[in-house]
């Protein structure tokens, strides 16, 4: 039995899956974001000598929050690495994954996607740190463009 069809039997049966393309294959579970769009889970196979398979979104989690929110502070890009890290999850090319052994297939899963959900759940934080990234990008812009003044921080 492959690590697929025990991933299969870990979620009771209630988990398709599909070859997408040769080595690639898509996990359709019951993983939903907060709009109800299924969660997209692929395992790449195998992608060593040792067996070891990536699990990863495929960049598509980077593509739904740029749709509402950009990667385009050091403060939002030093979130998304922090949630990253945390989590225990790469990111190449904007796509996040992680490697795997195929018998440790569930909790890795469960793994990508718990981070897949707060990373997507970063658009919130657009209303929560306004008011930082406001500060932030003012003291950019002072330090920039008004730089001839010699503006100086009050203490």
């Amino acid at each position: 039995m492959t690590g697929l069809h025990i991933l299969n039997q870990q979620f009771n049966g209630r988990m398709a899956i599909r070859v997408r393309r040769p080595g690639v294959t898509q996990l359709l579970a019951p993983l939903f974001h907060e709009d109800g769009d299924m969660v997209d889970i692929f395992v790449d196979e195998p992608i060593n000598d040792s067996g070891t398979v990536r699990i990863s979104d495929h960049g598509s989690t980077l593509m739904r929050l740029s749709y509402t929110y950009d990667l385009d502070t050091e403060n939002r890009q030093r979130i998304f690495n922090r949630i990253l890290s945390e989590n225990r999850i790469q990111e190449q090319d904007g796509r996040q994954f992680i490697d795997t052994e195929p018998g440790r297939l569930y909790p890795a899963m469960l793994q990508i996607a718990q981070a897949v959900a707060k990373v997507s759940s970063m658009q919130y934080y657009k209303r929560e740190v306004i008011k930082n990234l406001f500060y932030e990008q003012l003291t950019e812009f002072i330090e920039a463009q008004l730089a001839r003044y010699n503006p100086r921080k009050r203490t």
